[in-house]
């Protein structure tokens, strides 16, 4: 890597966001990558899995070219037709950086097709996010084959965290410096280094805080692990509706904040309802003793509703005599 690469990416500097902090191959490969295209003007996609830092990366390529000095706006699907203007407008001459350009609805991306078309003095350079396969956005309708055509430039994946383990380490030092005094010890680093973290960095950095806002010394193993609810200073009993209500939402909040720039995949209504539906039918049916019928009443269903679900989540059930 260059000098230059080199200081916007410096971790012991302290890097303005962590996905910018890695030294495996695969990050010294995108780097270079970043670099060599930052040279140029050429459209950008960065692409890869929710929450691996590809704004992060956008913005560093904006940092190292020519036009640094200049506005870096951004378009997302949240802008109405007012906003989108506005942003290509004070792009002129800088960046212009479209989140998830599938994500905006189909007048938004034509007006943005349109605008860029007209943008030919002082155009901006395109830097784009979105998912691992834009092309089968196109392919799906969700993203326009012309709007794709004037991003894709060169299309760059940025690797989630479960191929790059060797760096969790370095970024939970990092974060753990960032946003607490707390220590973590090696043997707590490897076992980190061989998580899933299905949010990658981000999910990483959400643990960091958590461990920053519910303990101090060193992090103790059971940490990690430990629900939520368990660690607040105050905790409410989940027998109450309102107290239930709000841990649900907290739990699907956390959900979409791990998605980061996306949304999450569709059918989320009918996959919620399945993960509550499953548990509740079997901790019911637990606590009737596999008595289907008194299980039933105490769900208020019909009991041949009752079996139809059983048998879609494939719940088996062998009767007891607990007490009811």
């Amino acid at each position: 890597m260059s000098r230059r690469l080199s200081l916007a990416a410096d971790n012991a500097g302290g890097p303005a966001d962590s996905a910018l902090v890695g030294e495996t191959p695969v990050m010294r490969t995108l780097f270079r990558r970043i670099e060599q295209l930052a040279a140029s003007d050429l459209p950008v996609m960065l692409v890869g899995e929710p929450g691996v830092g590809k704004t992060a990366f956008a913005q560093l390529l904006h940092r190292l070219s020519d036009r640094a000095g200049t506005t870096l706006a951004r378009v997302d699907a949240a802008d109405g037709p007012e906003a989108i203007q506005r942003a290509v407008d004070s792009a002129s001459g800088g960046s212009l950086l479209i989140e998830n350009p599938a994500e905006l609805d189909p007048p938004a991306q034509a007006r943005l097709v349109a605008l860029l078309d007209r943008a030919t003095d002082d155009a901006p350079r395109l830097v784009a996010t979105g998912g691992f396969d834009p092309r089968r956005d196109v392919a799906r309708g969700r993203l326009r084959a012309d709007l794709f055509h004037r991003l894709s430039g060169a299309i760059v994946p940025v690797p989630p965290l479960s191929a790059r383990r060797e760096d969790v380490p370095l970024l939970v030092r990092h974060l753990t410096a960032r946003h607490s005094g707390r220590t973590i010890g090696e043997d707590l680093l490897a076992t980190l280094a061989q998580r899933d973290f299905p949010g990658n960095v981000r999910e990483l950095e959400l643990l960091i805080r958590r461990l920053a806002a519910t303990g101090q010394g060193p992090v103790g193993a059971g940490e990690l692990d430990a629900p939520p609810d368990t660690l607040s200073p105050d905790p409410l009993p989940l027998e109450a509706t309102g107290q239930l209500a709000a841990s649900v939402a907290a739990h699907l909040q956390r959900y979409f904040d791990l998605h980061g720039d996306q949304l999450p995949p569709p059918g989320l209504y009918d996959r919620i309802l399945r993960e509550i539906e499953s548990p509740l039918l079997r901790i019911a049916l637990d606590a009737t003793g596999g008595n289907q019928l008194r299980c039933a009443e105490l769900l208020g269903l019909n009991r041949n509703t009752l079996r139809k679900k059983m048998a879609e989540r494939n719940i088996q059930v062998t009767r007891s005599r607990r007490v009811m």
